[in-house]
């Protein structure tokens, strides 16, 4: 039946209709004892015959009484008028998200934001025993005060429940949606439940599979399950994985992948157990993660070019499938292939461990002042922080790779990788490193820096009371022992020891307490792994060998094989970074990179080189272009010390000396004095040093935050400096030299914004931001920010100006220079941006470049040909091996 305008239903006359479904009709009404505007869905009278659709109709009502919550539909009243059964509703005025979706994917902060206003009105349903059963996006509308949840005509009540806690469902049908059908599976194909299509009783979980099909839409796209038939379709979502995210749209956070991931899980025990955990989830990546793996900070390392990223991905991709596919190792190992591992954004030093499947690398590092830990799956394009891992040290798998250990606040923790909270199993004196898990489920861990508690720790795995283990040699004394490494047995394992005055390798038993040496090797650093089949790897120096192993006799045999040279010894106690799986994948980390200092003309051809090759981390030339500095990593202490090199004399001298890590460089304008950033154990903040001697003055003390300057206005009175806040990610900052210091922002929003530079007029200034999900450079007035001006084209960072205002440099995402023509005194024009030539520009390096005065010259640091401090991952390294074809 259709209603037509100034009809009646009690109450309320229509003003139109608002469109149709399966269920009924609705219609805008207005409520004329109010006189407020509502919504009015009707069951018409060929309907209401049926007795099944009329019970939905009397569940949707049911349902949404029990309900009052800012992001459902809110129900008003009920009524049954001229044989016509009715539901008024909340009017709402916007779009439903099926019709936003066909313009394509949200961005990723209205992603979020909606995300998490489903979650939370998918809780309370669920806390008062309501399941929606047909979450989709025509059921959610988009509305100027945010998300409103519709439609409850499939819902089923039980008991109010708990998160989690299991309940009876079922699911609907609305317009403009896709493949439909009614019967014994209830619900929209697309989004349901393998648990639905099966028949089976669905529960809130059931909900939290079509939340992750709607989530996965909404920030590619496209639909997770594709199909041309009902029965394609169903065997899609029964059997088959969507394509990654990261693959339809890369800038997806990692985060959110995984969380979209665990709603579409198969298995309801596998999902995520309530929304609100979900809602948790979703809001701490808002909060704190979402700018982290995709942004490249002012002043951090540039991101890879996305085509660089995507082969990597590619080749990880098939690697891992050359590794899981196969039940048993062919006759022949096939030619190893050899990969570098993109490091967390911001991040310069990492400790890496192998999980034992050979499927993921775990990566300890610090970012913003704090370490934490990532996942680096093979098969994805970027690393993912793992949540509530703050302060983590030293990570290591559970022998099934479903966990992980590490040392935060003084205890041992472990946790899932699938996600969860951590869970405490003891307390840890001093410094600890170097955990190992047995298959039996004990865990050992060696600790250092306790007086009278040095040595090596026994734990069972599920938690409780660690014991020191005592080892001792053939005449019982006691032996120091460190970086225990088990064998297959899962009882015995593999020490560094020291045994009547020898360094070496040693075999020791959770059974005994006596130790056997292996292998002298005196080096106090080397450290071994047992790697499959047969094989013991080790270091001898910064040496990384293979030898053949007896695991019965506990012998090795042969000659060891040069596997890598030049090992990174990672922390204070000389760690050697490298792990190996089982499944014939090895990670490890080489020391610092060498670069070479270049200069080079506009055409990109070399015209000299400056010093000798070093382990660079910044460079900023002078503005009268007398002097360069450079941030090199001091080889003794393993920290960036600053060195001034006079470009007309060829002479270097050191700037900055001692433990402190000094980075990102600034000349004043007069070329008299550097600011730089300098840290011990804490987040980097501002000092200045006069050019001429002195000591350093802290310029800016630290706030818990990460600090690099970046600009200096040509009248010397203020500094630009970017600021890494853990809720709006990389803003730009002003620090007057006047009064007090205070710092000022300059651009603080959602995005990231960095690289900020004066022009030479001081008026303008040139930075790049992330707004348009790519870095970009712009061009904005220092006083009034509404002339802000796009002058990249296709991505871009690290602006540079010419010192006469003429022209503005920058490296777009490809690595290549461009310049653009521009004119910057009363008002700002830019030309077409030109690129200069391409540079493979440094993943480790601050800033890699600058620009003469003039803007004819570049020096750059130019990576050594086959130079990386990127991790090296080799996939059947076994094929390295003589004898192996």
């Amino acid at each position: 039946m259709v209603l037509s305008s100034g009809a009646r239903l009690g109450p309320y006359a229509i003003v139109a209709p608002l469109g149709a479904g399966g269920m009924g009709e609705v219609y805008e009404a207005t409520d004329t004892r109010l006189d407020r505007t509502v919504a009015i869905k009707i069951l018409p009278s060929n309907l209401s015959d049926n007795p099944r659709l009329r019970q939905r109709f009397e569940r949707e009502a049911r349902a949404l009484a029990g309900l009052s919550h800012p992001h459902i539909c809110a129900l008003h009243d009920v009524g049954h008028e001229a044989g016509v059964d009715f539901l008024v509703m909340e009017h709402l005025e916007g779009e439903t998200l099926a019709e936003r979706l066909q313009r394509g994917p949200l961005e990723a902060g209205g992603l979020l934001r909606a995300a998490i206003e489903i979650a939370d009105a998918l809780d309370a349903a669920h806390r008062r025993g309501v399941v929606h059963r047909d979450l989709k996006p025509g059921n959610i509308m988009l509305t100027k005060g945010g998300i409103k949840l519709l439609d409850f005509g499939l819902a089923r009540l039980s008991a109010p429940i708990a998160p989690g806690q299991s309940t009876e469902t079922s699911a609907t049908a609305t317009r403009h949606e896709p493949i439909t059908t009614e019967g014994a599976i209830l619900g929209t194909l697309n989004y349901m439940a393998p648990e639905q299509l099966k028949g089976r009783e669905a529960d809130a979980r059931t909900d939290m599979f079509a939340f992750g099909a709607v989530l996965y839409e909404m920030a590619t796209g496209s639909r997770a399950f594709h199909g041309d038939s009902q029965a394609e379709l169903i065997a899609s979502i029964l059997t088959a994985s969507p394509r990654p995210m990261a693959a339809l749209r890369p800038e997806v956070h990692p985060a959110l992948a995984r969380a979209v991931e665990r709603c579409l899980t198969k298995d309801p025990d596998e999902r995520w157990q309530s929304a609100r955990d979900l809602m948790l989830e979703l809001k701490w990546i808002a909060g704190r993660g979402a700018a982290e793996p995709d942004r490249a900070p002012a002043g951090s390392a540039g991101r890879w070019p996305l085509r660089i990223a995507w082969a990597i991905s590619l080749l990880l991709a098939a690697a891992l499938a050359l590794l899981t596919m196969r039940p048993d190792r062919p006759a022949r190992v096939p030619d190893p292939a050899r990969l570098s591992l993109s490091l967390p954004q911001g991040v310069n030093s990492a400790f890496l461990r192998a999980s034992p499947d050979g499927r993921t690398i775990a990566i300890n590092a610090s970012a913003d002042g704090q370490s934490k830990l990532w996942l680096r799956s093979l098969d994805a394009l970027a690393p993912r922080l793992l949540p509530r891992t703050e302060g983590a040290r030293f990570p290591f798998w559970s022998p099934d790779s479903r966990h992980i250990g590490f040392f935060a606040d003084g205890k041992l923790k472990k946790m899932a990788v699938s996600g969860g909270p951590p869970q405490v199993l003891c307390d840890v004196p001093g410094q600890f490193t170097m955990g190992a898990w047995s298959r039996h489920g004990t865990i050992l861990f060696n600790v250092f820096e306790a007086p009278g508690q040095e040595g090596i720790y026994r734990i069972a795995d599920a938690g409780g009371t660690a014991t020191r283990l005592t080892l001792v040699d053939d005449s019982d004394r006691e032996v120091w022992a460190a970086w225990p490494s088990f064998l297959p047995d899962g009882r015995r394992f593999v020490v560094t020891c020291e045994m009547e005055g020898d360094t070496g390798l040693c075999v020791a038993s959770l059974d005994s307490s006596r130790v056997r040496m292996l292998l002298p090797i005196q080096e106090s650093g080397a450290r071994a792994e047992y790697a499959p089949p047969g094989h013991l790897l080790y270091t001898r120096g910064d040496v990384l060998l293979a030898q053949a192993f007896d695991t019965v006799e506990l012998r090795l045999h042969g000659e060891p094989v040069t596997i890598a040279d030049r090992i990174e010894h990672y922390g204070p106690v000389g760690l050697d970074n490298f792990s190996v799986s089982a499944r014939g994948l090895l990670v490890y980390r080489t020391e610092e990179a060498l670069a070479q200092l270049e200069w080079k003309d506009r055409n990109g051809r070399t015209l000299g080189q400056v010093g000798k090759p070093g382990p660079y981390q910044d460079l900023s030339l002078s503005p009268d272009d007398r002097n360069l500095a450079v941030s090199r990593v001091d080889s003794e202490d393993s920290a960036g010390d600053l060195w001034i090199i006079d470009l007309e004399r060829d002479v270097t001298t050191r700037f900055t000396s001692g433990p402190d890590d000094d980075m990102g460089l600034l000349w004043s304008p007069d070329s008299r004095r550097i600011v730089f950033s300098s840290t011990d154990n804490v987040p980097p903040f501002l000092h200045i040093k006069n050019v001429a001697g002195g000591e350093p003055e802290v310029l800016l003390p630290s706030r818990g935050t990460l600090q690099v300057a970046t600009g200096w206005s040509p009248d010397g009175r203020r500094i630009l400096y970017g600021d890494r806040d853990p809720i709006t990610g990389w803003d730009i900052w002003i620090l007057p030299f006047e009064g007090e210091r205070q710092p000022v922002p300059f651009l603080r929003t959602e995005f990231g914004e960095g690289f900020a530079t004066f022009s030479p007029s001081g008026k303008w200034i040139a930075y790049a931001s992330d707004e348009s999900t790519r870095w970009e450079v712009y061009v904005r007035p220092l006083r009034d920010g509404s002339e802000t001006r796009r002058v990249s084209t296709d991505g871009g960072y690290r602006p540079r100006w010419r010192h006469d205002g003429k022209e503005l440099f920058y490296i777009d995402l490809d690595g290549r220079l461009m310049a653009v023509e521009v004119t910057s005194e009363a008002t700002f024009t830019s030309g077409t941006p030109q690129a200069l030539f391409s540079y493979d520009v440094p993943a480790n390096i601050i800033n890699p470049y600058d620009v003469t005065s003039d803007g004819q010259r570049f020096i750059l640091a130019t990576l050594i040909a086959g130079e990386s401090r990127l991790p090296t991952v080799i996939i059947e390294w076994t094929a390295l091996l003589p004898g192996r074809d």
